[in-house]
């Protein structure tokens, strides 16, 4: 994989061939890239099907759980989606896992 800047300060780490579909895996509380022991071969089964992995660092990331809000996640997703790394891309779901489930309500509901 490698590393994308996607905004000032904030990196994402993507799995396979960013084109035309992506899944977004976003970790749970203070979770950071690749805390999901699943990560890997979930990303592995995407890119069988054509899509790539894209692990967000979001506000809330790591040690800055409690700095920030579901809405600053939802305006980081905001940023993900719009930068030039996603230009092209026309497919995109999102995979919660703990907190990360409540990140994708809440973008599904003010996203």
């Amino acid at each position: 994989g490698s590393l994308f800047v996607y905004a000032p300060g904030r990196q994402a780490f993507v799995t396979g061939s960013l084109q035309k579909k992506a899944a977004v895996l976003l970790g749970g509380l203070s979770d950071g890239l690749l805390a999901c022991p699943y990560a890997p071969p979930l990303a592995k089964a995407l890119e069988a099907l054509g899509y790539a992995t894209v692990q967000p660092i979001l506000r809330t990331s790591y040690a800055q759980f409690g700095f920030g809000s579901l809405d600053n996640d939802v305006e980081d997703l905001e940023e993900l989606f719009g930068c030039e790394a996603f230009r092209g891309v026309e497919e995109v779901f999102m995979v919660g896992h703990s907190t990360g489930s409540q990140v994708c309500a809440h973008y599904a509901r003010h996203g």
